[in-house]
């Protein structure tokens, strides 16, 4: 191994393609070598992590190694045509029909779904709110464990008076821990503030909303 060695050094040492500088700076090509190792024309870099498609990836220690290249990949979620009504005859809490597969690791998931009573609107002194989110099956409305701890679990909309229309906008972040892709269970539950008369909020979560966005995007982390 030695022999392997010296023999290596031997061939650049006498390599009329190369330089050195009294910098240090070593260079293949020219003769003004402007970094420690400098090549001008192709480089040549063999490792074992080496594949088609894949690209030098640099770590914190200096270590180099061939990786995949990221690509953000957008998983989008499934809802039904009719999603769940939440008051009056029915439940204030309830499966919303919408699911979303998901592969191991982080991803952040994005729900935004309308708020509206399926008649009339709210007096100005009442509201009611709607949270929306995840569980690990469609008959049980336990919050998964696979939310992420210390960030938010539930997504929430609020529903004014004299207001037709609201919002249940916002992000939560699920850490798939297994080893293969698992389903999620979109869940919504209703509060309401000083709401004198039953009302029904309609369609929690149904496909036939033109305002819907359901996705989910990958956290990397190395």
């Amino acid at each position: 191994m030695m022999i392997k060695y010296f023999l290596f050094f031997a061939i650049i040492a006498f390599n009329p393609m190369k330089s050195q500088t009294g910098y240090g700076y070593v260079g293949f090509n020219t003769n003004n070598p402007q970094a420690n190792l400098h090549s001008v024309g192709s480089v040549r870099l063999e490792h074992k992590t080496m594949g088609e498609g894949k690209i030098l990836r640099v770590h914190a220690n200096g270590n180099i190694d061939w990786a995949q290249p990221y690509v953000l990949m957008k998983i989008t979620g499934t809802n039904n045509n009719t999603g769940v009504n939440l008051g009056t005859n029915t439940s204030y809490t309830g499966y919303t029909g919408a699911t979303i597969n998901l592969p191991p690791g982080k991803w952040v998931v994005k729900c935004a779904f309308p708020i509206q009573l399926s008649t009339g609107v709210l007096s100005t002194s009442e509201a009611l709110s709607v949270s929306l989110y995840f569980s690990d099956n469609d008959t049980n409305n336990t919050l998964t464990a696979d939310s992420e701890p210390n960030s938010a679990t539930n997504i929430i909309g609020v529903l004014k008076g004299n207001v037709a229309l609201s919002m249940i906008d916002g992000n939560v972040i699920i850490n798939n821990q297994g080893t293969s892709n698992k389903t999620y269970y979109l869940w919504a539950t209703r509060s309401d503030y000083n709401v004198s008369n039953n009302r029904t909020v309609k369609n929690v979560a149904a496909s036939t909303w033109g305002e819907n966005n359901f996705y989910a995007f990958p956290i990397v982390t190395n």
